[in-house]
């Protein structure tokens, strides 16, 4: 039997497919793996049109284009709300006008660029969004974005070597993590053994930094001043590898201290049909700052819903 999940690993939210005999077995293995189930249901699987969508499904090559033509804009002075206006104009495919319209709109309400293109995970998987995240909280999106369309065309060329489709393309590399050929940690997917090495000297400010958030674990060092400690790319190596996990532009925890907090809210959850976060701050002891994007994260990732100055559950974990 084949089960939809969505859950949360490293601090990414996760939605795909798993094969298994019951929906039990399904959460024990992705549990033994590191995700944090929030919901799991059968998967029935429909046929679909193909003659009335195909056409006009986005696909991978819509989404390098894109990627390239946004990051050209932004190096070249652009605002990412004038990039995507002009963008608009230009595209033909209705449903690629249609998906930029939105992410335009979401962005003029105030939401990230990153938190805009989490509502199409088919477009744009975790690791899209967790380098997109990664440029907004270093003021450097336009050169993430540029690096992002270059591996993106390598990836094609990849794809269009193998002569397959993208969808037999994540199959085949879905086959390989669950055979145990590749190791996935976070939203990389990485030959089993490899780990990534720092110098000595970047090792010694890793280490430095991590004492740091060991010392104070709900009111960490912010996203600037861990960037300033050990270095920007030494950061986006500690994000990648799943070490630190960032909730927001400028908060970010250790995996061991997110994972807590979330088993833990969620413990309060099971004795409290809704929580403020007055009570959330004062359970961990620390400032409202770290508590509001902790839970604003948790919002967005679908575990908690918002209403008024209150939060609950969404549906059953």
């Amino acid at each position: 039997m084949y089960f939809k999940y969505k859950a949360i690993k490293n601090g990414q939210t996760i939605e795909r497919e798993i094969e298994a005999a019951t929906a039990s077995s399904a959460i024990d293995y992705l549990k033994k793996n590191g995700y944090f189930p929030i919901r799991i249901e059968e998967s029935k699987k429909q046929e679909a049109n193909i003659f009335s969508s195909f056409f006009d499904k986005i696909n991978f090559n819509d989404v390098v284009d894109f990627t390239r033509q946004i990051a050209i804009m932004l190096n070249a002075g652009l605002t990412l709300i004038d990039s995507l206006e002009i963008l608009k104009k230009q595209i033909v495919k209705s449903t690629m006008r249609k998906m930029i319209g939105d992410i335009d709109q979401q962005i003029k309400s105030g939401e990230p660029f990153s938190t805009a293109l989490k509502k199409y995970p088919a477009s744009f998987p975790n690791l899209y969004i967790s380098l997109v995240k990664s440029g907004e909280a270093s003021g450097k999106l336009g050169e993430i974005l540029l690096r992002l369309a270059d591996n993106l065309e390598k990836e094609r060329e990849l794809k269009s070597r193998l002569k397959t489709s993208t969808r037999l393309f994540n199959g085949i590399i879905r086959k390989l993590i669950n055979e145990d050929a590749l190791d996935e940690a976070g939203p990389l997917v990485l030959i089993p053994g490899h780990q990534i090495r720092f110098s000595p000297h970047q090792e010694r400010a890793v280490q430095a930094l991590l004492a740091q958030f060991a010392a104070s674990p709900y009111a960490p060092p912010s996203v600037k001043e861990a960037q300033a400690g050990v270095g920007e790319e030494v950061y986006t190596a500690l994000l990648d590898s799943g070490v630190l996990v960032a909730v927001s532009p400028e908060v970010v925890f250790r995996k061991e201290d997110y994972d807590r907090m979330l088993e833990e809210v969620c413990s309060l959850f099971e004795s409290h049909e809704t929580l403020t976060a007055a009570q959330v701050r004062d359970h961990f002891n620390t400032s409202r700052r770290y508590v509001l994007a902790f839970l604003e994260h948790l919002d967005s990732a679908g575990i908690t819903v918002r209403s008024g100055d209150v939060r609950r559950l969404k549906g059953n974990r």
